[in-house]
């Protein structure tokens, strides 16, 4: 058996608390500590990706069976992309079905921290800058959808609700 603190091969040696493993530096080795630190934050990332994905799934199927339709903003590896929304909640009003509700959500997952207060204001100033425009669309059996609009010039007949 190995004691905590001697040398293996003049690499970091572990020293075992239970479950957990604490390395101490035995010589000049930075390399391997940094390699172990690395390794460790890569898990701990993996693990709060995982946790934010379980999050938003659960939080949509809870949606959805209130009769939400969901959107989420996730690259095609379904990593979080940037941004303070993280999930976009619509319906149908049930008394004006002219009218629609939209609901911005920003998922927090597992042991994450609530928002702090950056953050909710953030949050609560999305819905004024929300850029909502209007459009037609045309389908016809055995031909190709057509748009009456050029997705550039999209964004420019853009009416602001504000």
């Amino acid at each position: 058996m190995v004691s905590p603190r001697s040398r293996i091969d003049g690499r970091w040696c572990p020293k075992k608390f239970g479950k957990h493993i604490q390395y101490q530096e035995l010589g000049n080795e930075v390399h391997s500590m940094t390699k172990h630190r690395r390794a460790f934050w890569q898990r701990a990332a993996q693990r709060a990706l995982y946790t934010h994905k379980v999050s938003i799934r659960r939080v949509k199927a809870k949606l959805t069976r209130m009769g939400w339709q969901c959107c989420t903003f996730q690259t095609r590896r379904k990593h979080p992309l940037t941004g303070i929304v993280d999930l976009v909640a619509i319906r149908r009003n049930t008394k004006n079905p002219d009218r629609l509700q939209v609901v911005l959500f920003q998922v927090k997952g597992g042991s994450a921290k609530s928002p702090d207060h950056r953050s909710r204001r953030r949050l609560q100033r999305a819905p004024s800058i929300l850029e909502i425009g209007y459009e037609y669309a045309t389908y016809k059996k055995g031909r190709p959808i057509k748009f009456p609009w050029n997705p550039d010039e999209f964004l420019d007949k853009i009416k602001l609700s504000r």
